[in-house]
């Protein structure tokens, strides 16, 4: 199956009702929608059927962001929430505020945070490293 987006808007929200397999490689796709979109937004995920890692951390940012996430299925919830926990626990563990954004990423044993670029932290400024 394939994925859809279909968009409908009014004066005061956007709503882009999502369909089939969402694999990290939509997330571009799926941003420049919503950087497009004006007024509340929803991502309607009724029609989803599968996701990987990079979509729920997407949908993660995006929760945090202000964006509804509407018929979430309850295992995209719940894996959405255990990525939160990871990590605020990162974010503790470097000593970041609460409200920092803090991915985490793990390469076999070790586990690699990445600061948004640009914050400051005990003094030190904190930007992500090129990879490569």
């Amino acid at each position: 199956m394939t994925f859809r987006i279909h968009k409908s808007s009014d004066d005061h929200s956007t709503t882009l009702q999502l369909s089939g397999r969402l694999v990290g490689s939509h997330c571009r796709a799926l941003s420049e929608q919503v950087e497009n979109s004006r007024g509340m937004i929803v991502l309607d995920l009724e029609e989803v059927m599968l996701v990987d890692l990079d979509v729920v951390r997407f949908l993660a940012r995006c929760e945090a962001g202000g964006i509804e996430l509407l018929h979430c299925a309850p295992y995209i919830r719940e894996w959405i929430s255990r990525e939160n926990d990871r990590s605020a626990k990162v974010a503790d563990e470097l000593g970041a505020p609460k409200h920092l954004g803090v991915e985490t990423a793990t390469t076999g044993k070790q586990a690699v945070a990445v600061i948004l670029s640009g914050v400051r932290l005990g003094g030190k400024k904190w930007r992500r490293r090129k990879q490569g």
